[in-house]
């Protein structure tokens, strides 16, 4: 506890004020563009979707306060595991996913929709981050370099197929930076972006 009391009182100061602007930003424009529509053609509360943005809110930082609790190593292990499981859940939407403005990308839960890839985006730069540091001394072979490229590609081509284009660029772009970043070989880094171009 003492641990997770610590961490709260050395955060990032600058970065709880954006993200609590962003928030504030986010969640006017939510309701100044969905009350009055969503009242005049539902018949219902204008401030239901800022209610559901801030419930998701809540549970955001409670899902943070969670991984506060563990060290960075048990952190990003269980980061890694719901990467690989968010992963999976990407192809079950193809089957069991909801078609909502000609996109299969939400599973419909009853009082909310849950959309995958938002998840996938941040879970895989932990993943990405983990597996680079553990492999780090394999990354003059080619294939172990190349493996956690490969995964990424299955989430882009399930995002990319939903289809969600939007989504699919802000993930090629979060992948590639990391691939950049990577402390793989600049040899394999070179044959691999010679091939792309």
């Amino acid at each position: 506890m003492k641990g997770v009391i610590n961490t709260i009182k050395n955060i990032d100061k600058w970065l709880l004020v954006v993200s609590i602007i962003l928030f504030a930003i986010g969640s006017i424009m939510i309701f100044s563009s969905s009350n009055v529509s969503f009242y005049m053609s539902n018949a219902q509360s204008p401030y239901k979707y800022l209610i559901r943005q801030i419930i998701i809110l809540v549970s955001g930082i409670g899902i943070g306060l969670v991984f506060l609790v563990f060290n960075l190593r048990t952190s990003t292990r269980f980061g890694s595991f719901c990467n690989y499981l968010i992963l999976i859940s990407l192809w079950l939407l193809f089957v069991f996913g909801k078609v909502s403005n000609n996109a299969r990308s939400w599973f419909d839960l009853g009082p909310f929709n849950l959309q995958p890839s938002e998840f996938f985006k941040i879970f895989s730069i932990v993943w990405l981050a983990r597996y680079y540091d553990d492999k780090k001394k394999d990354f003059n072979k080619l294939v172990p370099a190349l493996l956690p490229m490969g995964l990424c590609i299955l989430g882009f081509a399930a995002i990319f197929f939903q289809p969600d284009l939007g989504t699919a660029i802000i993930y090629f772009l979060i992948i590639a930076l990391m691939f950049v970043l990577s402390p793989i070989s600049k040899t394999i880094k070179n044959r691999i972006i010679y091939l792309l171009t």
